[in-house]
């Protein structure tokens, strides 16, 4: 019916302006936002990925951490990727190369993201530059 369609716009457009709202946030913030999923990829990123290391989110969307970080510094915080999607909240300084500032501490923080049978999907990040 007519009225069904409404409602499933009306959910539609409350989703995307939640997006936009998230999206605005995450990107308004001075530190790094992302969304990892339990395959190592990332699902979600805020602008400053763009500003600290020249990759939007949409360039970044579905690409391993090996990959988009590049084999050195993945090095340094695979063992605290390993540990968030065992389960475990982690809280780590790294060196990291930020476009045009060289090399900065930074500190981040993993959550897992359990779903309801209690499996690992994923962690969700925060990084922030501590030099």
């Amino acid at each position: 019916s007519q009225a069904y369609r409404r409602r499933l716009t009306d959910a539609e457009v409350k989703s995307r302006v939640q997006e936009e709202h998230l999206r605005v946030l995450s990107d308004s913030l001075p530190i790094l936002l992302a969304y990892v999923d339990r395959d190592q990829r990332y699902r979600f990123n805020s602008s400053g990925y763009e500003r600290w290391f020249g990759r939007s989110p949409q360039d970044l969307w579905g690409r391993s951490l090996s990959e988009a970080l590049g084999d050195e510094q993945y090095e340094r915080i695979r063992e605290h990727v390993v540990r968030a999607l065992a389960g475990e909240q982690v809280v780590f300084r790294t060196r990291a190369e930020i476009l045009g500032l060289g090399t900065r501490w930074v500190e981040a923080t993993y959550v897992p993201h359990v779903g309801p049978d209690g499996a690992v999907l994923g962690f969700s990040a925060l990084v922030s530059d501590v030099t």
